[in-house]
């Protein structure tokens, strides 16, 4: 249900689906969906209860398959973009940070999910660095910054639109790996 829900964000905004489409997607009815959620508002702090976990997942499935921390990072953070095609789809998404930016609960797992990020971030870097090399603030540090990177490269992207988002990503990823001596 949840990837129903981040599909019709994506595709419509936060603001332009209601309960019967999300139902229908997931070949339910309107009023089930209301039933058992109440609102538009409380599918959407479910939503939201559901990403940061979702998030650990799926940085866990990309890099335990790596075959260096420069493909885990990339792979994974362009794996959270896999979804959008389009600048209205980043739109879409940012319009739904907004949302979460606006509203106290949803702003929480927001920062719950960018706090999971980081943290697989760094823990990606403490993984393959050689005993020493990597203390715990320093990848830290190098985790915050390859997100900073990675957001700025998702509105860089969309403002220019050159290239797929896949590449526009993986490029500005790569820079910040190069300068941050990460292979």
């Amino acid at each position: 249900m949840f990837a129903a829900v981040a599909d019709t964000i994506t595709e419509r905004g936060p603001h332009r689906w209601t309960l019967d489409e999300i139902a229908e997607r997931v070949g339910l009815t309107g009023p089930a969906l209301g039933f058992r959620f109440g609102s538009k508002r409380k599918l959407l702090i479910a939503f939201a209860a559901d990403q940061p976990a979702a998030t650990a997942d799926r940085f866990h499935r990309i890099t335990t398959n790596a075959q260096s921390a420069r493909a885990a990072i990339i792979d994974s953070l362009t794996a959270l973009t896999a979804s959008m095609t389009t600048q209205a789809e980043v739109a879409n998404n940012v319009a739904m940070l907004g949302l979460d930016l606006a509203d106290a609960e949803l702003r929480a797992y927001a920062a719950e999910q960018a706090g999971v990020i980081k943290t697989a971030l760094a823990s990606t870097i403490r993984s393959t660095a050689p005993d020493g090399d990597s203390a715990e603030g320093d990848a830290a540090a190098a985790a915050e910054y390859i997100y900073v990177v990675w957001s700025g490269a998702l509105i860089a992207w969309a403002i220019a639109g050159r290239g797929t988002i896949s590449e526009a990503v993986g490029r500005a990823l790569d820079q910040c790996l190069d300068h941050l001596d990460i292979d």
